[in-house]
């Protein structure tokens, strides 16, 4: 890769979707942070070996020894460190910029089926996703969310609450012609029906 692609891709600096780290001679701790935060969002790309100054320009400072960082990544997200593993061989690769080497993790949006992804076994605390140039906990909220995304049940609800409207709906319609007496007789037929689902 030359310098000028990657410059030119990381022009606009760390982004939702662009996480830069050091990483000279190991594989930093927070990348794992970093990697439930790209799948629990939009995707994005981590590069190591990349130092971003106060002064928002970037220095690639390089890695030492590029396939034992990889080894290692590998080895730790088939391990139990994260919740799913969501890479193939081809997202994380090396590259050498201007005579250094640096490590490019490519993380897509990990389907809803595989979301949340999270770190260290507990998706309450690890847990993360991605604002601006930041990865952040999400909230139990937003963690009960993506649970109830991944359950075919979920599915179901949200199935079963749109045929419940159109059922609703169609009655009203026809209701509209008759009598005042019918349609408040129906609205109780409803309430109830509405109460048994």
């Amino acid at each position: 890769m030359k310098l000028n692609e990657l410059m030119k891709e990381l022009q606009y600096g760390e982004s939702i979707e662009v996480e830069c780290k050091k990483a000279s001679n190991s594989l930093p701790k927070s990348v794992w942070e970093t990697y439930s935060s790209f799948a629990n969002t939009n995707g994005g790309t981590i590069y190591l070996g990349i130092d971003e100054p106060k002064n928002n320009r970037f220095e690639i400072m390089g890695v030492d020894c590029p396939e034992k960082i990889i080894k290692d990544f590998w080895d730790t997200i088939s391990s139990d460190k994260v919740s799913s593993n969501i890479l193939l061989e081809k997202d994380v690769r090396k590259e050498c910029v201007d005579g250094k080497y640096v490590v490019i993790i490519h993380v897509p949006r990990a389907d809803y089926k595989h979301r949340p992804v999270y770190i260290n076994g507990n998706p309450m605390k690890g847990t993360y996703k991605r604002n601006y140039e930041g990865d952040y906990h999400c909230t139990e909220s937003e963690i009960k969310s993506f649970f109830r995304d991944a359950s075919d049940e979920g599915m179901m609800v949200v199935c079963y609450q749109d045929i419940q409207w159109m059922i609703l709906m169609e009655i009203l319609y026809r209701c509209i012609g008759m009598h005042l007496r019918y349609i408040i007789l129906i609205m109780y037929g409803i309430r109830w029906i509405i109460k048994t689902f």
